[in-house]
């Protein structure tokens, strides 16, 4: 509904996302609102995804309209996705000319390596009502400078096809040994984004670990992470229940381990 009232802004878009990021992005994915580059540039959210003992791929996000059009019916980049795509370029004009304080931002073991780009970055606007010359022109105009460029359907995809995990098994053999309580709290739907300074604290302590980063900093995780207002409405929903479900529910989860 939010998506779809004209009224709305991009501060009540980036609200629902923040407060719900595994509404919108994978569930095992740990999503952060307002990163800063500098005192100079912000972006919405950056995901950064657990690459195994290749560190962590950060995916930088800016959020536009889902009223804006991407492409205008001349054939052209519209200004707003203009202005969308040089605040990405300024992003990343920053990291290049401050590496040392990226790296310490965000921490991931091939940085700089180059046969392996842990670096990436998509903007949201538009809907997909846009025809399919112009959806091909937008696409086209994504590869040529290195952007993704997704529209809000796209987001609004995940809530219609697909479910949540009871328990998330983070890659790699330390995901295997996380207790059964750990890994349900790590699939809690209802965690919110970390905050730019809950980020910062824990990547700044020096005892981050960036390969099989979810499963080796599980705790300090979760630690960082809030839970929304909904999580109270489903346990009053589950204590709802009567008995005889819960059990079905309980031994579904069980049997899943």
């Amino acid at each position: 509904k939010l998506f779809q009232d004209s009224d709305s802004t991009e501060h009540d878009y980036h609200k629902l996302i923040a407060e719900h990021p595994a509404f919108f992005f994978q569930q095992e994915y740990q999503v952060v609102s307002k990163p800063e580059l500098g005192s100079e540039h912000q972006a919405d959210f950056v995901i950064a995804a657990d690459q195994m003992s290749a560190g962590i791929h950060y995916r930088f996000i800016e959020i536009e309209s889902p009223d804006a059009v991407a492409y205008t019916a001349s054939g052209n980049p519209s200004a707003r996705l203009t202005h969308a795509i040089q605040q990405v370029m300024d992003w990343k004009r920053w990291i290049k000319s401050n590496r040392g304080q990226y790296k310490k931002l965000f921490p991931s073991n091939y940085l700089g390596v180059q046969e392996f780009d842990n670096l990436s970055y998509c903007i949201y606007i538009g809907r997909r009502d846009q025809s399919p010359r112009l959806t091909a022109l937008r696409n086209e105009f994504a590869k040529e400078v290195g952007i993704g460029i997704r529209s809000f359907d796209s987001l609004l995809d995940r809530l219609r096809d697909f479910g949540f995990w009871d328990l998330v098994t983070p890659p790699g053999s330390e995901g295997d040994d996380l207790d059964i309580v750990t890994r349900n709290r790590l699939g809690n739907p209802f965690l919110k984004a970390y905050s730019w300074r809950a980020w910062k604290d824990m990547v700044l302590k020096g005892e981050f670990d960036c390969a099989h980063f979810v499963a080796r900093n599980a705790t300090a995780l979760l630690k960082h992470r809030s839970e929304n207002s909904n999580l109270r409405r489903f346990q009053r929903i589950w204590k709802g229940l009567s008995e005889a479900k819960r059990k079905v529910y309980l031994s579904m989860v069980r049997d899943s381990c």
